[in-house]
């Protein structure tokens, strides 16, 4: 068996609760490389000590399940009773394809003994809350998205020769809009898709509009207010939900936030906005416009003009929290896709927020 293709992250993705009770485990080994495996799990603080006075963990065993089987990779899970104390203990028992056996706790992973056993050290969950459970709504399970940068989808409205020579180069546009999208639902729908994913639609420089100038408006080369607000009605009459996409982890050096930056300095209103080292605010010139391998501020891949917020200010977790409440309240949107939902969830606890029951898929950037 290949020892180091066996991962298990205790508190991640590998060990959540998916209701008040229940938390769910899982392992990836190597595919096809393991026969069975047996979970050890428990209280952590169910201990007894025996006539040799010796503290035994009193546990009980479960066998887990090949989940999903991959080219490279199988995963292997199980759902656990939450004990009364919501605090977990486990380890694994691994019987290799070859008939081999293997002891894997949060210390090592060792050959399978009865010493090795008695002599256990499981992974421990923290303190299991009750409002850590991920609540996914209903219809998002019947969903399936369709993803779409709105100017490279489809134009609402004829453009002249002369309306694209004016452009300016850089904005590399397609003229796709908001109008286009309405405009083809139908395709869509007959596609089989029930949802609409879009690509940021906010005021921003360029024609993929990742780089954000003002998060309250709807770009002006994509339409208005008014377009998305049609989009979304008629979409919801053909059972057709709407996702937004933002970047709530940095915004664009146009923006009014990082101008006022530029302008004042540490004394500018927006200074703890940002993740600045020193000031006044600059750059290396490089010969991509879009890099730079010096900054006094943080930026996003290296981009100059993408500086990175500081989710960690009250302010701008306020800031977002309003963002993302207004297009839920004042449009009807669906979902949110968030970059680094689980740093600013985290920070910043939206309550309200989460009584939406809209959600955030989760990206590393």
């Amino acid at each position: 068996m290949e020892l180091s293709a066996v991962i298990h992250r205790p508190a991640s993705e590998m060990a959540y609760l998916i209701n008040e009770n229940v938390l769910r485990v899982s392992l990836r080994a190597k595919h096809n490389n393991i026969k069975a495996i047996e979970i050890f799990y428990g209280d952590p603080y169910d201990r007894r000590v025996t006539q040799n006075n010796q503290e035994v963990w009193t546990y009980q065993t479960k066998p887990m399940h090949r989940q999903l089987k991959g080219v490279l990779t199988d995963y292997w899970q199980v759902d656990l009773p939450v004990p009364e104390s919501r605090h977990l203990e486990y380890a694994f028992r691994i019987k290799s394809a070859d008939d081999r056996q293997y002891l894997y706790d949060d210390r090592r992973l060792t050959t399978y003994s009865e010493k090795n056993r008695a002599n256990i050290k499981g992974f421990r969950t923290p303190y299991l809350n009750i409002s850590d459970v991920l609540t996914i709504p209903g219809w998002l399970k019947q969903t399936t998205w369709y993803q779409v940068i709105p100017d490279r989808f489809a134009q609402g409205k004829e453009v002249s020769l002369e309306e694209l020579s004016d452009q300016k180069p850089s904005a590399n546009s397609l003229n796709g809009s908001l109008q286009g999208l309405v405009q083809n639902l139908d395709y869509i729908a007959d596609l089989g898709f029930n949802g609409l994913d879009l690509t940021p639609i906010f005021k921003a420089y360029s024609n993929h509009k990742y780089d954000t100038i003002d998060f309250f408006n709807v770009d002006s080369s994509l339409g208005e207010k008014e377009d998305l607000a049609q989009l979304v009605t008629k979409a919801h009459e053909m059972g057709i939900h709407v996702m937004l996409e933002a970047t709530i982890n940095y915004l664009s050096d146009a923006s009014l936030q990082w101008q006022d930056v530029r302008k004042n300095g540490a004394h500018s209103r927006f200074a703890s906005w940002f993740r600045i080292y020193e000031f006044p605010v600059t750059y290396s010139l490089e010969v991509d416009p879009n890099y730079a391998r010096q900054a006094s501020y943080a930026m996003f891949a290296n981009n100059p003009h993408m500086p990175m917020l500081n989710l960690e200010n009250e302010e701008v977790q306020a800031y977002l929290l309003g963002v993302l409440a207004y297009w839920v309240k004042e449009f009807d949107i669906d979902a949110w896709r968030l970059s680094t939902v689980m740093i600013f969830l985290k920070l910043s606890k939206p309550k309200s927020l989460r009584n939406y029951g809209r959600f955030g898929r989760i990206f590393t950037y």
